[in-house]
């Protein structure tokens, strides 16, 4: 068996499927190829190759479990994965390309912190601008239902705690309500009442 001829155009050395989406991203910006017409050159699904080549891939061509596989056994058989420019593959599709127009900023996401204090100054920003564009009329309903809101919560604590002291009073418990500091709980026994 004779050794294969050394490649020309080398794009990578693949170790893991990390490196493998690596140079599959920067080998279809090379050729500034839509994710469309890569789908349709490939025969996929439409949109299956956006998600393929994400910066956060979506989906993946080769399992979770068969990566660490991918890893461990290519370092153990002493070898690695070289990915070459296929010359034949590239001139049968280099009329059907559809070029890609690439943005200023590719594959780049954008984290906003801001501090509690800055978050209430915004909430209460939205809560006024809001308020600005809402008809007096609508303004009256949502503050009539805020009230009722109020009232009602209000009404179910009352309604609660009177609850509570109905049954307190079938137990025989009694809370002294002389003073908060001096709140308690006495077991009222027969004995007591009779005055004994």
């Amino acid at each position: 068996m004779k050794p294969a001829a050394a490649p020309t155009d080398t794009l990578g050395t693949v170790r893991s499927y990390s490196d493998l989406h690596e140079i599959m991203r920067n080998r279809a910006d090379e050729l500034e190829i839509t994710r469309d017409a890569l789908d349709e050159l490939a025969g996929l699904q439409t949109g299956y190759s956006g998600k393929v080549l994400a910066p956060r891939p979506i989906r993946r061509i080769i399992p979770r479990s068969n990566d660490l596989v991918l890893g461990l056994m290519l370092p153990a058989l002493g070898m690695k994965l070289i990915a070459v420019v296929d010359e034949e593959a590239l001139e049968r599709i280099k009329n059907r390309r559809v070029k890609r127009k690439l943005p200023s900023v590719l594959g780049t996401t954008i984290h906003l912190q801001f501090s509690r204090k800055e978050l209430k100054k915004r909430q209460r920003n939205g809560g006024n601008n809001r308020r600005e564009n809402l008809t007096p009329k609508r303004r009256s309903e949502i503050s009539r239902n805020a009230a009722l809101a109020r009232w009602r919560k209000q009404k179910e604590f009352k309604d609660a705690k009177a609850r509570n002291e109905e049954s307190r009073a079938a137990l025989g418990l009694q809370v002294a309500t002389s003073t908060p500091d001096t709140q308690r709980v006495r077991l009222r026994s027969s004995t007591r009442r009779a005055g004994l």
